[in-house]
């Protein structure tokens, strides 16, 4: 992936040096597939999406993008890619709703989630 965005930031900015590249990335990399330092220095933005903590098939509720989970994913993802002024935040402007067993906050799922919006 790396060699690949370098080769096309090249080609880009070869073509136009007004465009810009940039790659999305996961806030969490549980594949272990992202090499975030190495992403950064070959786009002009590296877009974190910082959303997906929890997801319909999630076995507990919670938050789609809590405030501890986000910050401690951007704060080890700065730490690795270290150009911190290219990186861009994605919010999730979602969340989900699941049957849950009880009434407890992060209570165990019965079945997947759907996807709720703010108007819903």
């Amino acid at each position: 992936l790396v060699a690949f965005m370098s080769k096309l930031n090249n080609a880009m900015k070869a073509a136009d040096p007004r465009f810009h590249v940039s790659q999305c990335v996961p806030a969490s990399d549980w594949t272990h597939a992202f090499d975030y330092k190495g992403i950064i220095e070959c786009v002009d933005y590296m877009v974190v999406m910082g959303y997906d903590q929890h997801t319909t098939q999630s076995s507990y509720a919670g938050p789609v993008a809590g405030y501890e989970w986000i910050r401690s994913r951007m704060e080890f993802i700065v730490d690795k890619a270290i150009l911190a002024e290219k990186i861009i935040l994605a919010v999730p402007f979602y969340g989900y709703e699941w049957p849950v067993l009880s009434s407890d906050v992060e209570a165990k799922t019965k079945a997947p989630g759907r996807s709720i919006t703010y108007n819903d």
